[in-house]
């Protein structure tokens, strides 16, 4: 199980802009090639980006957590606002 720092550090990896942007494509297969086409990373990176997207969402089951980290955090006013707006959704 992922803890509440390791949390915060695959957050901070993945970037908190990033993670709301796509948090409702986690079971894209298609999400790394998405992220570059959008952001223009290198291939690297998004799998990267991708791979720890997937990790707390599927695999740890800590996207709930994320999300209000994310509403909660000083990140960009626009992802905070949409972290607390998928958080709403339930």
């Amino acid at each position: 199980m992922m803890n509440d720092q390791q949390l915060i550090r695959a957050l901070n990896s993945v970037g908190k802009a990033c993670f709301v942007k796509y948090y409702e494509h986690a079971d894209d297969p298609a999400l790394p090639q998405r992220i570059r086409d959008a952001e223009g990373y290198s291939p690297v990176a998004c799998r990267i980006r991708a791979s720890g997207i997937r990790s707390i969402i599927i695999r740890h089951g800590r996207g709930k957590d994320a999300l209000a980290i994310i509403a909660n955090s000083k990140a960009d006013p626009e992802a905070r606002k949409k972290a607390a707006a998928l958080l709403a959704q339930g």
